[in-house]
């Protein structure tokens, strides 16, 4: 829900004095129907890895292009209350997320990649 926040503040970040500035546009909110516009010829976007992951080896190949290091990554945090004691639910949730992340990309040596989002 917030992937559009960091792609501009990953825009903001990688954009230096030289580059040419050009507008910023979205679309859509919906991450396959941008890139059905990138497919249709209508324009480039960002797709976070997961959504990537279900395309096809050969569209892959043909259509992604990925970062340079140090690669942008964005973090799933859980936070809650000190009033809140159900900590077996938070770590439950917490569990399942863990589960559903490919092992790969929990496994990325963190020196190889930049955090996007607030920084604050």
């Amino acid at each position: 829900h917030c992937f559009r926040d960091q792609v501009f503040q990953l825009c903001k970040r990688r954009r230096s004095d030289s580059t040419p500035k050009r507008p910023l546009s979205f679309e859509s909110g919906s991450l396959d129907v941008l890139r059905e516009l990138v497919d249709a010829g209508m324009g480039v976007t960002f797709l976070p890895e997961l959504a990537v992951r279900k395309l096809s080896s050969n569209q892959r190949k043909k259509r992604i292009k990925s970062f340079a290091a140090p690669v942008p990554v964005r973090e799933v945090s859980c936070v809650q209350s000190r009033l809140f004691n159900k900590k077996r639910i938070v770590d439950a949730l917490i569990q399942i997320i863990r589960e559903s992340v490919p092992k790969e990309l929990l496994e990325r040596e963190k020196s190889k990649i930049i955090p996007i989002g607030n920084q604050s």
